[in-house]
């Protein structure tokens, strides 16, 4: 698949040069922005107890208009969060965009995933007005997983008459890892085998990931936006499904006897995990009155995981599901053409069918029972310095602890706990 999009979109390049690309105009633009990220309790994404500047990113894309019709750009992009990132450059996206008509377009290549309302715009810092966008829906653990796809997609828009308008767009092809090796999968291992429900070693029980691979197999989808007849008022809907593989070796400490003076044994162990996402749905409402705008989302998913534990005397296989929801509610409201305000409020479920984390505190799977929930409470200001120029200031509110990863940090960890974040931006 990858090779086949390759060829088209140098197919297309080449026959864009034939016909006189080479004097066309391209259009460059770009950002560099420069975060810090501080908890109070419960180091959060990344180290954020101590205060962390690891909180950045830089981008520049390139747009041209090959004819009326046709369009080709891409994006490199550079951030560091964490573990994740560390600077190095990527192809964030890449496509080749031809409208047929307003009721039909194709794109093809590297392309911006149709997810919620703002996936696939999540890197402009302009475009709204949070600095961490609620994190239950748009975990920016999961962002260069979740934010584009391999393939091609149609799209287009329609006129309902008096019913308002509406947008669509189909979309199919492999899910897009930019790195195997990053963070974001480094956290799946630990879900998987110590911190969640099902979970195959107890916690800490392991001391290094090796020969770590991911790949995507297949995703698919559909998105369809409706302008509604009142004014201000839009409704979304997107549906996701797809399917990736991971395998990994892990050098794991096994106790070698069940009485606690016995010592552990180091050995590697094997695992090859497959996940299938059933069910990734966002339903999004947003209304815009003047100044003021309100927005709300809800995202559920369902991911079944078939995990291969492969060990020394030691071999089995285990299926996991995994059912989580969130949702949101955000009112933001723009007091001059310098200065704005926004506040969320958000919760996160990892099991929506234990919403008070009881029943797998219960079972031994959770260590407090506010790990079954994370709520949310933002108040953010932004202050538009410049036509170029952005700063903003936000803070956090937090309850429960359910997207607290705990390799990040072994001590325990508080219920209750704030988060305060400074972005700059620059645009150009």
């Amino acid at each position: 698949m990858k090779r086949l999009l390759l060829l088209c979109m140098l197919i297309v390049i080449f026959g864009c040069f034939e016909s006189g690309m080479a004097q066309l105009q391209v259009s460059v633009h770009g950002f560099i922005s420069q975060g810090y990220i501080k908890s109070t309790e419960n180091n959060y994404l990344l180290d954020s107890k101590n205060g962390s500047f690891e909180f950045n990113e830089t981008a520049v894309n390139f747009i041209t208009l090959v004819s009326d019709n046709m369009r080709l750009g891409l994006q490199f992009l550079a951030r560091d969060f964490g573990d994740e990132g560390n600077h190095t450059v990527l192809l964030d996206w890449a496509y080749g965009d031809y409208n047929i008509s307003s009721a039909l377009g194709v794109r093809m290549g590297k392309i911006k995933l149709r997810r919620g309302l703002f996936n696939q715009g999540r890197d402009i810092d302009l475009l709204r007005t949070p600095i961490l966008l609620p994190q239950g829906v748009y975990d920016e653990s999961m962002r260069s997983f979740s934010l584009a796809m391999l393939g091609i997609s149609l799209y287009g828009n329609t006129s309902l008459f008096s019913f308002g308008e509406t947008d669509y767009e189909i979309f199919g092809g492999s899910l897009s890892i930019p790195d195997s090796k990053s963070g974001y999968w480094k956290w799946v291992l630990n879900d998987l085998l110590g911190y969640s429900e099902g979970s195959l070693l107890p916690e800490g029980t392991y001391s290094q990931v090796l020969d770590q691979k991911v790949k995507g197999e297949y995703i698919m989808g559909g998105a369809i936006h409706w302008e509604t007849p009142l004014e201000g008022l839009k409704l979304s809907f997107d549906k996701i499904y797809g399917k990736l593989n991971m395998t990994s070796r892990v050098t794991a400490a096994i106790p070698v006897h069940a009485m606690d003076d016995y010592p552990l044994l180091q050995i590697p162990v094997d695992i090859g995990i497959d996940v299938t996402i059933d069910e990734y749905d966002t339903y999004a409402l947003q209304y815009n009155f003047g100044n003021l705008s309100l927005i709300g989302e809800y995202y559920r998913s369902v991911y079944i995981t078939d995990v291969m534990f492969d060990a020394t005397s030691m071999k089995f296989n285990t299926k996991l599901d995994w059912k989580a929801d969130s949702y949101y509610g955000q009112v933001a409201y723009r007091f001059t053409d310098w200065l704005e305000a926004a506040s969320y409020y958000s919760e996160f479920y990892p099991d929506r069918n234990d919403r008070n984390g009881k029943k797998r505190l219960r079972k031994g799977y959770l260590e407090y029972n506010y790990q079954g929930w994370q709520k949310d409470l933002s108040l953010t200001l932004r202050f538009d310095l410049t036509q170029n120029w952005l700063l903003k200031c936000e803070v956090h509110q937090i309850d429960g602890i359910a997207q607290v990863r705990s390799f990040l940090d072994s001590s325990s960890k508080e219920r209750f706990w704030q988060l305060f974040l400074l972005k700059a931006t620059y645009n150009f």
